[in-house]
């Protein structure tokens, strides 16, 4: 998901009618959704006709959104509604490529499948692997911190026992040193910075609040901050005035919630 907040846009990928991510079924979409003063959403969709198959993690940068699709990373132009495949990674046998965001000149892709995080050059094509001091398990959401010049990441996982695993990790993109920044542990999925703070959506927290958290990054206290109940909130973004759209796959809803702590909001 990502926001053109000059036009009042938000962007979001559909992976199709049917929960298969990693399949080249050629249903997938982007939906375009214009949000009015109203409070409603409008959406229509920019990319249709079998030409995609399950675009996942979207980021807008110089006039271009990029997008993975399975195993490839693509580059959108919105205002035509075409795309060029700007990196083909099948050779490397990824069947899940998730989440984009762009750091300081280059694209970061996390392959949730492969245990991996790459490295993409659009202008050239071409793409390397991000060497890390230790294993990251599943990443999935990607969020880059301008200032501290620091990738976070998080982790789509369980462990031996089936239990949620993920933990939210900082990688240092130069040394690829990575350390985990909470004991908090989730099958996590998008991630967002809004004031200082790690925003993440966690797919264990369905049948209760808290499908996004925040983590305060000084302190390491994590606390919920959604109050309704969402099944499978996926990469999500946060509006500049504060605004959460959670994408719920398993229910097929999208909220808005503001920022707020969660015992002090009602649910949009």
């Amino acid at each position: 998901m990502a926001v053109d907040e000059k036009n009042g846009i938000v962007y979001m990928s559909s992976i199709g009618e049917q929960m298969t991510p990693m399949e080249k079924d050629g249903d997938g979409s982007i939906l375009v959704a214009d949000l009015k003063e109203s409070g409603t959403v409008e959406m229509r969709k920019m990319i249709k006709g079998g030409k995609l198959h399950a675009p996942k993690g979207l980021t807008l940068h110089d006039g271009k959104l990029y997008a993975t699709d399975v195993d490839r990373v693509i580059a959108i132009d919105p205002r035509k509604g075409s795309f060029e495949v700007v990196a083909d990674l099948s050779g490397e046998g990824a069947k899940f490529l998730n989440d984009t965001v762009w750091a300081d000149g280059v694209l970061y892709v996390s392959a949730t499948d492969l245990n991996k995080i790459y490295a993409v050059n659009p202008q050239k094509k071409t793409y390397s692997e991000l060497k890390t001091s230790e294993p990251v398990k599943g990443p999935n959401g990607l969020v880059w911190d301008r200032n501290e010049k620091i990738l976070y990441v998080c982790e789509y996982c369980t462990d031996a026992d089936g239990k949620p695993a993920g933990r939210l990790l900082r990688c240092n993109p130069k040394t690829g040193e990575v350390k985990s920044l909470s004991s908090y542990k989730g099958e996590l999925d998008g991630l967002a910075l809004y004031q200082g703070d790690l925003y993440f959506s966690d797919w264990a927290a369905k049948d209760r609040p808290g499908a996004v958290g925040k983590l305060n990054l000084n302190s390491g206290d994590v606390s919920p901050v959604t109050t309704q109940t969402m099944n499978g909130p996926a990469d999500f973004c946060i509006t500049q005035d504060g605004i959460i759209i959670v994408p719920a796959m398993v229910d097929k809803k999208v909220w808005l919630q503001d920022t707020k702590p969660a015992s002090e909001q009602e649910p949009k």
